[in-house]
C-alpha cells in the first residue's frame, strides 16, 4: 500500500509504545502494518519501565499513553527532562481534554493524538513531524549554544583580566607569608631561654607580622572567593537551557549580565 509518506531516511523506525493496555498495543501495531511501514516497536506498561527503556537504548519516537499504573505522561516528561536528550514524544491516549493537550505540549510532548481518531496514516505522519520538530528544537539549542560560546570567546580577556587581579595579589601574599614563616622558624629556634625571648620579640616583631599574615590569609580566601564566582558565572553563561519555561527573577538576571 502507498500512503506516500516515504520512511527511507531511516533503514528501520525504532518507537517505545508506553501503553498498558494490550488492546490499545495491538490497535497501534496493526495501524503501522497497514502502511507497510519499516517498524521496530518495543512495548513497555509503566513509567518506570519507559525510563529504564530510555536510559539503556535509543528510541527514534515515543508513543506513550496518558494514564499509565504508576503515572501519567506529564509526570513521565518531567522525569525525562534531567536525562537531556531524549527522543520525540507523542501522547496516544482516549482523553480528549484541550487543557491537558496543551499542557502536555508545553512540557515538552510534540504531538497529543486521541486513540480514537488514529490510523495508520495519521499514526506515521505524526510520528515523522514530531522526529522533524525535535530535530529543529535541538538544532536551535545547538545554535543557541553555539552563540553563547562565541560570546564567551569574546569576553575571554576581560575574564582573564578580572582573574589575573585577584591572582597577582594572592602569588604577591603567599610570597609575603612564606617569608614571614621562614622569619618565625629562625626565631623559633633561635629562642634558647626566656631571658631572649623580649630581645627577639623586638627582633622579628613577632606581633606585627602575625597580624599581617592574618590580613594577608583574610584578602587570600577573599580573592579566592572572588575567582569562584568569575568561573561560576562562566559556567552557568555556558550551561545549555532546558526548554521549559520558568519564573526568574529579573534583577537576578540582570546582576549576572552586567558581571558577564
Amino acid at each position: 500500500m502507498n500512503t506516500n509518506l516515504p520512511v527511507s531516511d531511516i533503514d528501520v523506525l525504532r518507537l517505545l509504545l508506553v501503553e498498558d493496555d494490550e488492546v490499545d498495543c495491538i490497535a497501534v501495531r496493526r495501524a503501522l502494518r497497514t502502511v507497510d511501514a519499516s517498524v521496530s516497536v518495543r512495548q513497555v506498561s509503566t513509567c518506570a519501565e519507559a525510563l529504564n527503556a530510555l536510559r539503556a537504548d535509543r528510541f527514534d519516537c515515543a508513543l506513550v499513553d496518558y494514564r499509565l499504573p504508576d503515572g501519567t505522561a506529564l509526570e513521565l516528561l518531567q522525569q525525562l527532562r534531567p536525562l537531556g536528550e531524549s527522543p520525540p514524544i507523542v501522547i496516544l491516549t482516549g482523553l480528549d481534554d484541550e487543557p491537558t493537550a496543551l499542557l502536555m505540549l508545553k512540557e515538552g510532548a510534540q504531538d497529543y493524538l486521541l486513540k480514537s481518531d488514529v490510523d495508520g496514516r495519521s499514526l506515521l505522519r505524526a510520528i515523522r513531524y514530531a522526529r522533524e520538530r525535535g530535530r529543529l528544537t535541538d538544532l536551535q539549542q545547538r545554535l543557541a549554544h553555539a552563540d553563547r560560546l562565541t560570546a564567551i570567546g569574546k569576553v575571554a580577556a576581560g575574564v582573564a583580566h578580572e582573574i589575573n587581579n585577584p591572582a597577582t595579589f594572592l602569588a604577591g601574599n603567599l610570597a609575603f607569608t612564606q617569608e614571614y614563616a621562614a622569619d618565625l622558624l629562625r626565631f623559633v629556634g633561635e629562642l634558647k631561654g626566656v631571658d631572649q625571648a623580649a630581645e627577639l620579640l623586638s627582633k622579628f616583631d613577632v606581633h606585627e607580622r602575625l597580624r599581617e599574615i592574618a590580613e594577608m590569609s583574610k584578602a587570600n580566601l577573599e580573592g579566592i572567593q572572588r575567582i569562584t564566582t568569575i568561573v561560576k558565572d562562566l559556567q552557568t553563561f555556558s550551561r545549555v537551557d532546558t526548554p521549559k519555561a520558568q519564573w526568574v527573577n529579573v534583577n537576578d538576571v540582570v546582576d549576572f549580565a552586567c558581571k558577564v
